[in-house]
Parts: C-alpha cells; sequence; structure tokens
C-alpha cells in the first residue's frame, strides 16, 4: 500500500472508532434512565441523526422528538413515531435553519408548560450554530451577512461563537432557559476547542461564559460597525440550569487518540500527538508542524506527528475553491516536494470549506504532478483555490458527510 493510502486508511479507521450511534448506546449503558418523566429530544448538528438513532435504540420511545441536519448528511433510519425533521442551511442559514430554530424552542416550552412530566433530551453536535436559528434582531438576510462577515474574517471560533450567542433567542443557554427549569439533559459531540464544548452549536443548553462586555469587544475586533445591544444571556448558577446535566461524548483529543491508535497499528512508533496549531493562521500552523516534523524525524525515523483542531484562514474576496484543509494540505505539498513522508489534513465531518472534499493528503510528488497537469501550484495556494490543484494531483480526500463533526485531523508520515 502507498503512503498515502496508509494515512487515508488511518484517517477512516479513527472515524469508524468514534461513530456517534455507538458513542450514544455506549453512554447509555453506563447511565441507566432513574426518572419516569417522559422526553421531549432535540438532535442538532451534522451527527443529529446517528445521535437520535443510538439514542431511540437505548432508550423509550420520546414523546416528541425533533431533529435538525444538514441536506447531504446520513438520515435517520428508523424514525420515532412524533418526529419533526427539518433539513437546514450550512454553512449559511437559510429559511428551514428559522423554522428549525422556531420548532426548537417550542419543544423547549412544552417542558416548561409540564416541568413534573417532561424532560429535555438535547443531542448536540458541531454544525448547529447555522442549522437553527432565532434571531433577536434583524431577518434572514442580515443574519447571512453576519455569518458571512464572521466566516471570512478569520476570527478564532471562541469569537465567533461568542457573538452568535449575544445576538440570538436560541443559543448562548437561551434554549435551556426555554424549558423552564424543567430536567434537562445535554450529550454534545465538540468541534470546539478542548474543554470548550459548551461553546458547541453555540450552547443552546449550556451557560454561558462570556459576557456583554466580550461580546462587544469580539463584534469591534471582528465586524464593522458597533455592537447590536441585547439582553444578557444566562449564566451559570442561573434557575433555567437547576435541573441540567450535561456529558461530553467525544472531542478533537479523543479523534487526535483515535487517530494516533490507528498509526500504531500501522507499524509507526512512536507516535507524537500535537495541538499546539490550533486556532493558529494557516501559514503560521504550516511551519509550526513542519518544524515539529522535521525535529521528531531527526530524533526518530519511524514516528509519525498527529495533530488536531483547526487552523485560521482569512479568504481574499476572489478566493477560489477549498478550504483550510485543502489548502494547509497544498503548503506542505510544497514544502515537502521530493522528500520523502506525506502529509494528511481532513475534517471529521467529510467537508472542507466551499468544496465536495474533507481535506488532501500530499507527499513529495504532489507539487510535481499539479505542475504536470498545467497549474501552478504556488498561484492556486496564493488564490486560495487548493482545490483544482489537488484534484489535479489526485490528492483529495473524499469521504461524503460523515455524521460526525469532531475537528480536523492532521498526520505526518515517514517514508
Amino acid at each position: 500500500m502507498l503512503l498515502p493510502d496508509v494515512a487515508r486508511d488511518c484517517f477512516q479507521q479513527a472515524l469508524a472508532a468514534l461513530d456517534p450511534q455507538m458513542l450514544l448506546r455506549a453512554f447509555l449503558r453506563t447511565h441507566p434512565r432513574l426518572s419516569a418523566q417522559r422526553d421531549i429530544v432535540i438532535a442538532l448538528g451534522k451527527a443529529a441523526a446517528p445521535m437520535l438513532a443510538g439514542w431511540l435504540e437505548g432508550a423509550p420511545e420520546p414523546d416528541e422528538a425533533v431533529l435538525v441536519r444538514p441536506a447531504g448528511t446520513p438520515p435517520l433510519e428508523a424514525a420515532p413515531a412524533r418526529l419533526r425533521e427539518f433539513l437546514a442551511g450550512h454553512p449559511d442559514p437559510n429559511e428551514v435553519s428559522l423554522q428549525a430554530g422556531a420548532a426548537l424552542l417550542e419543544a423547549a416550552s412544552r417542558c416548561a408548560a409540564d416541568p413534573a412530566n417532561y424532560r429535555l433530551v438535547a443531542l448536540i453536535s458541531g454544525g448547529g450554530s447555522a442549522l437553527a436559528e432565532v434571531p433577536l434582531a434583524g431577518g434572514l438576510d442580515h443574519l447571512r451577512e453576519i455569518n458571512r462577515l464572521l466566516v471570512a474574517s478569520g476570527a478564532p471560533i471562541r469569537a465567533i461563537n461568542c457573538i452568535r450567542k449575544h445576538r440570538s433567542a436560541l443559543k448562548g443557554g437561551r434554549l435551556a432557559a426555554a424549558a423552564g427549569g424543567a430536567c434537562q439533559i445535554s450529550l454534545v459531540l465538540s468541534d470546539v476547542p478542548h474543554d470548550a464544548w459548551a461553546d458547541v452549536a453555540s450552547g443552546p443548553t449550556c451557560p454561558d461564559g462570556t459576557t456583554q462586555a466580550d461580546y462587544e469587544a469580539a463584534w469591534r475586533r471582528w465586524l464593522p460597525g458597533e455592537p447590536e445591544l441585547h439582553p444578557e444571556t444566562p449564566k451559570p448558577g442561573d434557575a433555567a440550569f437547576a435541573q441540567a446535566e450535561w456529558h461530553c461524548l467525544a472531542d478533537n483529543y479523543d479523534a487526535c487518540k483515535a487517530l494516533a491508535a490507528a498509526a500504531r497499528a500501522a507499524g509507526f512508533d512512536p507516535v507524537a500527538v500535537d495541538h499546539g496549531a490550533d486556532e493558529m493562521e494557516e501559514a503560521e500552523a504550516a511551519g509550526y508542524l513542519l518544524g515539529r516534523w522535521r525535529a521528531l524525524q531527526a530524533a526518530q525515523p519511524r514516528a509519525c506527528l498527529i495533530a488536531g483542531g483547526e487552523v485560521r484562514v482569512r479568504l481574499p474576496g476572489d478566493h477560489g475553491r477549498g478550504g483550510r484543509n485543502q489548502q494547509l494540505a497544498l503548503r506542505i505539498a510544497l514544502a515537502l516536494e521530493g522528500q520523502p513522508g506525506c502529509f494528511l489534513s481532513a475534517g471529521t465531518d467529510g467537508v472542507d470549506g466551499s468544496s465536495d472534499a474533507a481535506g488532501g493528503c500530499a507527499d513529495g510528488t504532489t507539487a510535481a504532478r499539479i505542475r504536470a497537469a498545467g497549474l501552478d501550484p504556488i498561484a492556486h495556494l496564493r488564490r486560495h483555490d487548493a482545490h483544482p490543484a489537488l484534484a489535479a494531483a489526485g490528492a483529495l480526500i473524499h469521504t461524503g458527510p460523515t455524521g460526525n463533526n469532531l475537528r480536523d485531523l492532521r498526520l505526518f508520515l515517514p517514508a
């Protein structure tokens, strides 16, 4: 098997080890139900359908279920009797996103109306911020413009989520508040930095650790004009969370561990895991990771390097097609030209930026193959147009939407 194929296989094994339906089944086996209340279940995000499927396998039929997922993600194969499903917009919210947000608030309000008999079960995964929304001000066009500006700004995800929370009637704990203090349990698959899982989908059922001052500062740093002013979000200690519990089932650290196990099984040793490039600008992250890789190789020729998290990209107005993983893979393809080893960078959700690819896998021949196809890899890198360049070299990774979202994985393998 060629080295890039080994890297792709390790990535696929890591995805399989963190199947959301399997994780839900495992949670229910170790957390027996103690309440006689009837469940109202909401499932939101890219992993919503498999999470709901896992819940339905191990829990009683819910009184009502609301499923909000992007089009193209795996469907729910066995639906409960009372299911409302919304195929909403991602990465840009759409009209269905507004309908989904209203449905989630309505489901929570049923718990508030009869808290003695109903419990809110929230199955939350990444992607939910765009998929469901109830803006405190402005309509869909305004919402989409703010989302577009934030995504293109290169802002860190914490700043983006802070802004989203403070201008939403759904996010930043406001969905939990709509349940009126009823019993709640939230199960989370995290696509945000480690130990920040309360920000997943902008934290609809979690106390908000950011303040109005944080929101205003983030707006002034990353958006034009003065910030819109809205009421403060519910904080830790709020009565809305008196009967709430939260469990993070997996995050990017778990994904890195699964990838490390696959690399060891493939015969690479030692395996180093590094999270230092998380939230770095893409070009800076490339330099950091290459430095770590070369230092590791000098000491341990059979070692491999695994990195997690996400890198930030500032998009020019005339950018091409691709995403942060493809941009990083193309940059490192140029750095690795003529050298042994390979590099993989891919999103665990199977979607990278504005393309149909999950990411890219490059080795020492990739840049030459791009040129042999009549393309200039440096020009494509400058235009943020990595997708056609990597496609010409056969270096794209295609998984389709995986039904999961645990951020990105990166892997250096030695020859």
